[in-house]
């Protein structure tokens, strides 16, 4: 992955703004005196004290945003990432299968044992559903919050499902959220509490 890229993001902002304030400050800078003097029948003179620091700030504005576009355009192009290779995705696939395999090779038992009528408890269920949260872990999920439990809402890592909940407000988790990697990848679903 590309470190650059929110570093070049931020810059061309900065540029941008710096730009807006640029003409902003140019027009502030001149419109009044101009006015001013119009409206008093007087020809336009020399800047004003106030008028001349603004002129410096606007110079002082443009240097900087100079100082910004060569520095952005100093910077190296950004190199689009490199997509994983075909052997790469398969072994990627082959960890995920591995991880999963536990599961995998449960579930249609258990599906077919149910279709003919076999008694499935809760406990087997459970014990279905162990390895594949082990194999989420693996891969570098992690919960956000357990089912049933009462929190304060954080619109962050929430999303409230039924009503509008205020930032710190209890809340029910109907389902967790996840982190991919300490990356938000599903907000927990909650309730009011």
């Amino acid at each position: 992955m590309n470190d650059q890229a929110p570093l070049t993001a931020a810059l061309a902002d900065h540029v941008a703004t710096l730009a807006a304030l640029g003409e902003a400050v140019a027009q502030a800078a001149t419109l009044p005196a101009r006015t001013l003097a119009r409206l008093a029948g007087r020809p336009v003179e020399g800047p004003t004290e106030r008028e001349r620091g603004l002129q410096g700030h606007l110079a002082a504005l443009h240097r900087e945003l100079t100082a910004a576009r060569e520095a952005l355009a100093a910077r190296p192009p950004l190199e689009a990432p490199t997509p994983p290779s075909g052997s790469d995705v398969f072994a990627l696939k082959r960890q995920l299968f591995r991880s999963l395999e536990p599961t995998l090779l449960q579930l249609p038992v258990v599906r077919h044992a149910v279709s003919l009528g076999a008694p499935t408890t809760a406990s087997d269920v459970l014990a279905l559903l162990e390895p594949l949260e082990r194999a989420l872990s693996t891969l570098g999920y992690e919960p956000i919050g357990h089912v049933g439990t009462v929190v304060a809402f954080s619109p962050e890592v929430h999303q409230a499902v039924v009503g509008a909940l205020a930032p710190g407000e209890a809340a029910l988790i109907r389902t967790p959220g996840y982190r991919l990697d300490g990356a938000l990848a599903v907000r927990a679903r909650v309730v009011p509490a």
